[in-house]
């Protein structure tokens, strides 16, 4: 008996590898889930790259602000602008600094209309700035009120739409006029270098140098806090410095997310939300696109669950300040269909992307409905609406220009409905197609972020064509895009992680492991040690040890996914399940039948709770029948 039961659970594994990628059942690999898609690191809510944050309708994930044409509906500041949608102008905190005697060419001094103005009131017409900051410049010795007109110069830069070179320029001869003057404790030079520090942080969220912008922000919170602690509240410099942290707080949160730390970077967007309510009070409308922030960032990292009443906040602002069919309205609804998918309610989904169409097609930002458009027929293709789904993206097609992002990420979705439908020489014309879009694109080096999203969708459509070999070239494409971009260390561990997932079924074990390895490193880099993409991923890498016969490894991978899955989902979710009997297979293989015990229990425990369900019938009786076989397995090895 026990030979007999080895050698099942050998074929297991195996069969298990090439066979289980759209098992429903709990399976050694993925877990339960249905029709899983290589694209995504998880067996839960797959989001297609269609409906994420991406393309005209949704700019760049990472920056988590969703952009419609060429007008950004920004949850915080892409450039200067803060919670009550002005820039900054920090009069108050500087008419103590104000000092009217200059060592350089003065505006004062060749406009008598300046005099006795505080650099922050002068008036200044976008044809002065060059020249004020050459006559700063050749200032023989820069004091506290030259930093004060630096500061005032990077400011006006920046409301001007300058490059941030110049603002930088400015900016960072401001901190060294500053740094170089001994601040007193508490004084009002603190809250000056606190704004500098953030202008500067600023520019490099704009330049998307986030690990640059994170140093600067949070060396720019540290002074403000220290500096507001020690001011009375009422004080009108204070209170505008307290618009200034917040938004410090946004932009950390936003660097964070485009580090692929979104975990992170929720908790410093809750503390942004909790300073803006204080500032605002808690019905303004502003901490709408606040709360809406928070669900793009929980719903970049997967949180669905968590995300939903983030957004739905969000809704219920914007709703009651600027009506129900208002553009802010339709962006939550964007975001709260994405959310919706994620949580596998595509029929909710599609609702609200119809909602979308029809508040857009009602605004000057029509012609965005082709995003709208294609999205829908994503969830109509996931749904099996796929007469609907036809429709849907040849009116799209229509509308978007040859060639473009858009039209190959229309193509790709004609390419799935096809697949779906069996007709597998249409979806492979439709495929070739967009690979010459995006051929063309890599050589122009355009639009790079929507060309490495065009090749993950195209390597999931291979694989669904069992053409693995073809789809782990695409992921390589995209990994190639992907790697040199900074902020990208999410997207370079999600295809490093599907080209390991792909060689490991198509049993090229041994070549499957560094791949697993370099994405599970990258992962708890940029998502931490409790995420669910790197529990997944470690359950993929500690079934490719078990192959190679590195039984402990194994099992120092399965437990490591298991206490994640533990914690992230709960011990009867699907995925903590599969994980379990992993735990179970491998413990027996090396004659731990105590432990391989053990995890069976948990594995009966969790088929008790959902017996009920009638896609999981069976799988309790069958979970008792191994926990049975094990316990008269450890019963004869104990016998003499």
């Amino acid at each position: 008996m026990a030979m007999a039961l080895r050698s099942r659970v050998r074929s297991q594994l195996y069969t298990s590898t090439k066979e289980c990628r759209r098992s429903r059942c709990p399976s050694w690999i993925f877990g339960a889930q249905s029709d899983y898609h290589s694209n995504q690191l998880t067996g839960r809510g797959y989001v297609p790259e269609s409906q994420q944050f991406s393309g005209n309708v949704s700019g760049s994930k990472s920056r988590c602000f969703v952009q419609l044409g060429s007008k950004n509906i920004a949850s915080s500041s892409a450039e200067i602008r803060l919670a009550i949608r002005e820039p900054l102008q920090p009069r108050h905190i500087f008419q103590r600094s104000f000092s009217s005697e200059t060592h350089v060419d003065a505006k004062a001094e060749e406009d008598p209309k300046q005099t006795g103005k505080n650099v922050w009131e002068w008036e200044l017409a976008p044809g002065d700035l060059e020249v004020l900051e050459n006559n700063l410049g050749s200032a023989s010795s820069p004091d506290e009120s030259v930093g004060n007109l630096y500061l005032r110069l990077a400011y006006e830069y920046v409301v001007t739409g300058e490059s941030p070179e110049k603002i930088l320029r400015c900016a960072e001869q401001a901190l060294k006029i500053f740094n170089s003057k001994p601040a007193g404790e508490g004084d009002w030079e603190s809250g000056r270098l606190g704004l500098t520090y953030h202008m500067i942080g600023l520019t490099y969220i704009k330049t998307e140098e986030f690990e640059k912008a994170l140093t600067y922000l949070q060396k720019s919170r540290a002074i403000l806090e220290d500096y507001m602690s020690k001011q009375p509240p009422a004080d009108q410099g204070t209170e505008e410095l307290r618009i200034t942290n917040f938004s410090s707080s946004v932009l950390i949160g936003e660097a964070l997310s485009s580090m692929g730390k979104p975990d992170e970077a929720v908790t410093h967007l809750r503390v942004a939300v909790r300073e803006q309510e204080a500032l605002l009070g808690s019905d303004h409308v502003n901490l709408g696109s606040s709360y809406r922030l928070i669900a793009e960032t929980l719903t970049n990292a997967m949180k669905y669950d968590e995300a939903l009443p983030s957004i739905q906040k969000a809704i219920e602002i914007h709703a009651k300040a600027n009506g129900d069919e208002s553009v802010e309205v339709a962006v939550d609804r964007r975001v709260l269909a994405v959310i919706y998918i994620g949580l596998e309610q595509h029929e909710e989904a599609l609702a609200q992307h119809k909602l979308v169409r029809k508040i857009l097609a009602g605004t000057d930002l029509s012609s965005q409905t082709v995003f709208v458009d294609i999205a829908t027929a994503d969830t109509e293709i996931t749904l099996g609406k796929y007469d609907d789904a036809i429709a849907s993206l040849e009116t799209a097609v229509k509308q978007v220009e040859h060639g473009s992002a858009m039209h190959a990420l229309a193509l790709v979705n004609l390419a799935k409905v096809h697949e779906r439908q069996g007709k597998k020489d249409d979806a492979d014309k439709y495929a070739q197609q967009v690979i010459q879009i995006l051929e063309k694109k890599v050589l122009t080096n355009s639009d790079p972020l929507a060309v490495a999203e065009g090749y993950t969708e195209l390597a999931a459509l291979y694989e669904r064509l069992t053409k693995t070999e073809r789809a782990i070239e695409m992921l390589k494409k995209a990994h190639s895009i992907y790697a040199p971009i900074p902020h990208q260390r999410h997207a370079v561990a999600g295809t490093q992680a599907q080209i390991g997932m792909l060689l490991l079924f198509t049993g090229k074990v041994a070549e499957a492991v560094p791949h697993l390895e370099n994405a599970v490193e990258t992962l708890e880099e940029t998502v931490g040690e409790q995420n669910y993409a790197l529990a997944m991923v470690l359950n993929q890498l500690g079934v490719a040890n078990l192959e190679l016969e590195r039984l402990e490894d194994g099992i120092t991978h399965f437990e490591r996914a298991k206490g994640i899955f533990d914690e992230v989902l709960g011990a009867d979710h699907d995925d903590t399940i599969a994980v379990a009997r992993n735990l179970v297979n491998a413990n027996f293989l090396l004659d731990r039948l105590d432990e391989a015990i053990k995890y069976q229990e948990e594995v009966v425990r969790a088929w008790e709770k959902k017996d009920d369900e009638d896609e999981f019938k069976g799988m309790l009786g069958d979970a008792r029948m191994e926990l049975m076989q094990l316990k008269n397995q450890r019963q004869e090895t104990c016998q003499p």
